[in-house]
């Protein structure tokens, strides 16, 4: 009898890897020193999250970045410690490196193999001051192990302030204090294809319900400012596909089911051959140490693609006014590449630099 039901699982075991159901664990989840290229697409060509259920087919193909933002996963002691120390419990930090000028934002969570919690987040805003949300009850963004089926719910409380540092002192002026409840069910398995390629996916349908009650700092006192519910609805796609340790797309819908925002992992893997030296783009200090000044005279506005030496793409950048600055102080030593593209996408530069600390 045993052997008759080992068999028919090892059976069943090996359909499911065929057509392309998988598990996800912390190991497919984002870790210290990976780099995510985290593209938001304005253009509004895919509207639908598709069906739900066994062997879908996605094709997100059509995704173009319409901006990027480029995430390093670093540890909190290296963030900050007037900022991590609000968070104790959180051991990774997403740093999020295209913010503006003088401005940073920094994500903070628990990552275990049970799951992944969101701790808080900091926006030192240009601006608006210091904005700062923290979760005295934290929100379970994922439950480990996740396959197709998977469920799980929770409820989060979170403080958001903000601080009017132009007089005497920090003084609070917004408080937001927001609870939501929320629900997580994998409701699909099948293949994925973004611009990055196509992948074996398992995708994760999140509902979430928020009453935000919001509190102003008024000749010194609080003055209760209204209060509002919100839904906060989503779908997301993950792979254990290596090189791709977050979300290969997130779609936010509305309450009828269509998108309203696409964002979307662009973490294209090319071969080192396609990165070659010419001489239409200089780069110093090179070596680089902390940050790498790169400069062409063929382009006024664009974007530059840093790649490691294994041909994965590590940052996205925009060049403005024939130059843009590099943030490598991240960086591990060795050797990288770029390139630089127009408008259209058209490279129009290529070259390499050397990091050294």
């Amino acid at each position: 009898m045993k052997k008759t039901t080992l068999a028919l699982l090892f059976t069943a075991s090996t359909f499911l890897v065929a057509n392309g159901q998988i598990s996800i664990s912390q190991s497919n989840m984002p870790a210290i020193g990976n780099v995510l290229n985290w593209a938001t697409d304005n253009s509004g060509s895919i509207t639908s999250p598709g069906s739900s259920g066994a062997s879908q087919t996605w094709n997100f193909s059509t995704l173009a970045a319409s901006t990027v933002d480029t995430i390093h996963v670093v540890s909190t002691a290296s963030t900050p410690s007037t900022y991590a120390n609000q968070y104790p419990g959180a051991n990774l930090a997403f740093k999020y490196s295209n913010t503006g000028a003088n401005e940073a934002l920094y994500e903070y969570y628990n990552s275990s193999s049970a799951s992944i919690n969101l701790q808080g987040i900091v926006f030192n805003s240009s601006a608006y001051g210091i904005v700062q949300y923290k979760f005295s009850k934290s929100w379970g963004i994922y439950s480990l192990p996740a396959t197709y089926k998977s469920h799980w719910k929770g409820s989060y409380r979170a403080v958001m302030k903000t601080y009017d540092a132009s007089g005497g002192g920090i003084i609070d002026s917004v408080e937001v204090i927001e609870n939501g409840t929320y629900t997580d069910t994998i409701d699909s398995w099948g293949n994925m294809t973004t611009p990055s390629g196509t992948f074996n996916s398992i995708r994760d349908m999140h509902l979430e319900n928020d009453l935000d009650s919001t509190y102003y700092y008024e000749s010194g006192n609080w003055v209760f400012g209204g209060a509002y519910t919100s839904k906060n609805n989503f779908y997301s796609w993950y792979t254990n596909q290596a090189n791709f340790n977050y979300m290969l797309v997130e779609m936010n819908v509305d309450s009828t089911g269509k998108a309203t925002q696409l964002n979307w992992l662009d973490n294209k893997v090319v071969g080192i051959n396609e990165i070659v030296d010419n001489n239409n783009t200089v780069s110093f200090p090179n070596p680089a140490t902390s940050e790498l000044t790169i400069k062409t005279e063929s382009l006024e506005k664009g974007v530059v693609k840093v790649y490691d030496i294994a041909g994965q793409l590590i940052e996205m950048d925009e060049l403005t006014n024939n130059k843009t600055v590099i943030n490598t102080s991240e960086y591990k030593n060795g050797m990288y590449f770029y390139t630089l593209s127009d408008s259209d996408g058209n490279i129009i530069g290529r070259n390499k630099f050397a990091v050294s600390k």
